[in-house]
């Protein structure tokens, strides 16, 4: 399971090494530094709620087979490891 989110990180490392081979900036990429600390908690917000609302809620009330994609979460753990291999592995990559 921890191998799945590095496997993620590792793909990262390739245009991260390109972007410094070619002494490229992340505002060359559109990103600003512009109240950047507030993007990062807003969208970390909207993707928490979205996940409860739009996932764990169905779950909870028996309707987990119309939002799961065809993973059937037996215990939370599942879901809580879904949420942060989706958000941290995949989403910040």
């Amino acid at each position: 399971m921890v191998c799945m989110i590095m496997t993620y990180w590792l793909i990262a490392l390739i245009p991260a090494i390109v972007m410094v081979v070619n002494k490229d900036k992340l505002t060359d990429y559109g990103f600003s530094k512009e109240k950047i600390g507030m993007q990062i908690i807003v969208g970390i917000l909207i993707g928490t709620v979205m996940s409860v609302l739009l996932t764990l809620i169905p779950h909870l009330i028996g309707f987990g087979e119309f939002v799961d994609s065809g993973k059937r979460y037996k215990y939370l753990w599942q879901f809580i490891y879904e949420f942060f291999y989706c958000i941290f592995a995949i989403g910040l990559v």
